[in-house]
């Protein structure tokens, strides 16, 4: 939770958001030509700039707030189905996501200037449960090395595209 101390943002408030890519590292060992276990590390990063109107009807930013997400959650891969080139299978991931949240006031006292950072106000971490569930998964390619396309929900996103390198 961000507050913003004592500033009255009654309703003449707006804010910019902003949501990163969240990147993933997997590593998986094939227990079974169609099961595969091993972990999973995300990263993404979120912004949302806050600002407020003056007595003109201006918008200026008044606060920023960023928020880093670290996800670390062993991952279960079940294939569906699989030949040399392409392969179609399911994934479940669960386990825990650190958080790192800040804010900081931007500009709003007479002595500062409009856009400078004034003061950080909050700054703290928390833990709470990290997931994916992506019921389908597309990968073509040769043997060793193929791009993926994943659907999704959870932690690392809807919509995952990227390489696999098999070992």
């Amino acid at each position: 939770m961000i507050t913003l101390g004592g500033v009255d943002l009654t309703d003449k408030t707006k804010k910019d958001d902003s949501t990163g890519p969240a990147i993933n590292l997997q590593y998986l060992y094939c227990i079974t030509p169609k099961v595969k276990v091993g972990g999973s590390l995300t990263y993404q990063r979120t912004s949302t700039k806050l600002m407020a109107a003056d007595k003109d009807g201006n918008y200026h930013d008044i606060a920023k707030a960023t928020n880093d997400y670290f996800t670390v959650m062993p991952v279960v891969k079940g294939m569906w189905a699989e030949n040399k080139h392409i392969g179609f299978y399911s994934k479940a991931a669960a386990g825990i996501c650190i958080a790192h949240n800040g804010a900081k006031m931007i500009g709003g006292a007479k002595e500062n200037k409009p856009g400078e950072v004034t003061d950080e106000i909050k700054s703290d971490k928390g833990t709470r449960f990290g997931y994916q569930i992506s019921p389908l998964g597309f990968e073509a390619g040769s043997r060793n090395f193929r791009g993926f396309l994943e659907l999704g929900y959870g932690f690392q996103g809807f919509v995952q595209l990227g390489a696999v390198v098999k070992f």
